[in-house]
């Protein structure tokens, strides 16, 4: 975390499940030294983090979509993910105003 908090700025706030990552004594008091307020999405209950669930039906329909096309018929999974995060986080996201890309490194 503390690579990703470099590049992006410190968060105030972890969303996590239930995963052990997330449950671990080191995260907790990672997350304690670093002030950082961790809430957990209730258990077996994907809807009640709609977000990312929302989230993960678009990468699944992008990374769908990429694999149907044979330009990246030879691609492996990894290739195509790496394609479709470069193509999601340059294009315009209504809900923003501008592309995830513009919004972290703020050129718009």
């Amino acid at each position: 975390l503390n690579s990703v908090f470099r590049i992006f700025g410190k968060s105030d706030l972890i969303v996590s499940d239930n995963g052990p990552p997330f449950n671990s004594q080191a995260f907790v008091d990672y997350a304690r030294q670093m002030k950082i307020e961790l809430k957990k999405s209730p258990a077996y209950s994907p809807e009640s983090n709609g977000l990312a669930e929302r989230g993960v039906q678009t990468a699944k329909s992008g990374l769908k979509k990429l694999m149907a096309d044979p330009k990246y018929g030879s691609c492996k999974i990894p290739e195509l993910v790496e394609v479709f995060l470069f193509s999601y986080r340059n294009s315009y996201c209504q809900a923003l105003g501008c592309s995830p890309a513009s919004k972290i490194y703020i050129l718009h």
